[in-house]
């Protein structure tokens, strides 16, 4: 070989090289975590008084004030069993009306049957199982609805006892 083609061979290696180099030079630094922006130092707590002033005393004519009790069920209200069967997962859940579209997390059991119950009043409600992100209908209800959302939804009615 001559000596030409050994440099010229050369030439090429280093040149691939210094493009590698570049190319993870530069993925290493998209993938960096950006710098921590300076938070403002927290000025220092105020003391604590050290004893707490006397509270007045109530008014004979002030009525006493109950605290709020959250509103019970009624009798009428039924336990429902929302069950999804699928081994792929890693998550699932539910949302519907009778939670205001909040995604609620359903449990898996070892037979890969995802499931969850909910005590609901009788009425209708729109709902879709959300797995791994997505939403999709309930697979074993063929009643459906948009529900004013747009969405396709299973409808589930819930009749009175």
């Amino acid at each position: 070989m001559s000596r030409e083609f050994l440099m010229l061979i050369l030439a090429l290696d280093l040149l691939v090289m210094g493009a590698s180099g570049y190319v993870v030079w530069d993925r290493a630094r998209a993938k960096a975590p950006p710098p921590k922006a300076l938070r403002p130092p927290r000025p220092p707590p105020e003391p604590a008084p050290a004893e707490p002033a006397p509270a007045p005393a109530p008014a004979a004519s002030t009525p006493t004030v109950k605290e709020a009790t959250p509103p019970a069920r009624s009798s009428a209200a039924r336990n429902i069993l929302f069950q999804y069967r699928d081994s792929v997962p890693k998550r699932v859940a539910i949302a519907g009306d009778f939670n205001d579209w909040s995604p609620q997390l359903m449990k898996k059991d070892k037979n890969y049957l995802w499931k969850i119950a909910l005590l609901l009043e009788p009425g209708e409600y729109a709902y879709n199982f959300i797995v791994d992100g997505k939403m999709i209908r309930d697979p074993s209800n063929r009643d459906s609805t948009d529900a004013g959302r747009k969405i396709p939804s299973s409808l589930l009615k819930v009749r009175p006892r």
